[in-house]
């Protein structure tokens, strides 16, 4: 029922126009989703789930989000009705499964997400996405006489980016077991589990990256791989016991001043590695009852928070600073779910997908708020 987790370009999940794959796809359904993007009728409905959004709390950046989703231009894939095996119920049923799954995410993405570290791509046309690095201009002049002989400069600009991978997963349902849904409801494991999948996807981007994924010269950075990180060692092995040799908090403290010493300074999440994590619930014996974790986020207050995550190898460390001049989440289709038919009906397949890249970003001076540090 299941395939492999896919992450790849636009033509890779939909197939060219006039591809044996696309043409499993509704008539000229590729063709029809690029050209809705700009038709006047969706802009107007957009914006209008984007006020509907504003109303019931959502920030500016929250409803603009949100309309992009309500209002995409793949909902032209997703036919209900007496023509089809799926009901207008079911697809809310699908719908609200995958938003339950993404509001269960409490990963690194999640933290970008919510702290509105996100861009807004547009549309799935861009293959990548581009950002100018900026140089940095000499100090101000503290002068008597306006007329000192000051030297006029300019900041220089660079370009850099990142390519913009697809992420997807698909099953299938024979059309017996849908036409059963009509009465029994439909199973939706498999909506879940392809949803989650994909997030832990792209997890693993925002940590390794994705090598494999180029565009343009670009490719796809992470916090472990991107070449402007900072990196270094930790003072020793978090698994000796703390009374003995503190490595924990020595660690941490010079990742902080690796980080200050490029001119980053917070705030900071500081990923850790699951075991790890647990080395930092010890206790220290000298009489104050902390633990090395509360004993950082008390004496460190530009680490906003610390977290594991299953993604790192044992003994690896990342900071990584909550700016958008140091990392955002461009996001140019949220995920959505998918349908089309093949063997005449025999088989109906489902694909769940968004297209999201995060983009690590280094100043003119190679030079990042991530610092990223082995041997804990």
């Amino acid at each position: 029922m299941f395939d492999a987790i896919s992450v790849g370009s636009a033509s890779a999940m939909l197939g060219e126009p006039g591809s044996a794959q696309g043409a499993e796809l509704p008539g000229g359904a590729i063709e029809r989703v690029l050209m809705s993007y700009q038709d006047p009728r969706r802009l107007a409905r957009k914006e209008a789930q984007r006020k509907a959004a504003l109303e019931k709390g959502y920030s500016h950046k929250q409803a603009a989000m949100y309309a992009k989703w309500a209002e995409s231009p793949f909902r032209v894939l997703r036919p209900y009705g007496a023509a089809s095996l799926l009901s207008e119920d079911d697809w809310r049923q699908i719908d609200d499964l995958v938003i339950e799954v993404a509001r269960r995410q409490l990963g690194a993405v999640q933290d970008l997400v919510s702290r509105g570290l996100t861009h807004d791509l547009g549309d799935i046309g861009f293959y990548s996405s581009t950002w100018q690095k900026v140089t940095d201009q000499d100090a101000a002049q503290v002068s008597i006489d306006i007329d000192a002989g000051e030297t006029g400069d300019r900041q220089e600009f660079s370009l850099d980016g990142v390519a913009v991978p697809m992420y997807h997963k698909t099953f299938r349902f024979g059309m017996r077991e849908l036409a059963a849904a009509r009465t029994v409801p439909i199973d939706t494991t498999h909506v879940q589990r392809a949803a989650q999948l994909i997030f832990d996807a792209e997890e693993v981007s925002l940590f390794n990256g994705r090598a494999g994924i180029v565009f343009g010269g670009y490719t796809v950075s992470g916090y472990t791989t991107h070449a402007s990180r900072t990196t270094g060692s930790a003072t020793g092995a978090w698994s000796v016991d703390i009374n003995t040799t503190d490595n924990i908090y020595p660690t941490v403290r010079n990742m902080v001043n690796a980080a200050r010493a490029t001119f980053h300074n917070g705030p900071f999440v500081l990923y850790v590695e699951s075991e790890n994590w647990s080395e930092m619930k010890q206790v220290y014996t000298d009489g104050s009852g902390q633990t090395p974790l509360k004993r950082i986020l008390e004496n460190f207050p530009e680490i906003s928070d610390v977290k594991p995550t299953f993604i790192l190898a044992h003994g690896t460390l990342v900071l990584v600073e909550m700016s958008p001049l140091t990392v955002d989440y461009a996001v140019a289709q949220d995920i959505i779910t998918v349908k089309w038919e093949t063997g005449g009906g025999a088989s109906i397949h489902f694909r769940v997908f968004t297209v999201k890249v995060p983009r690590i970003k280094a100043d003119a001076a190679g030079q990042t708020g991530v610092v990223h540090y082995t041997g804990a």
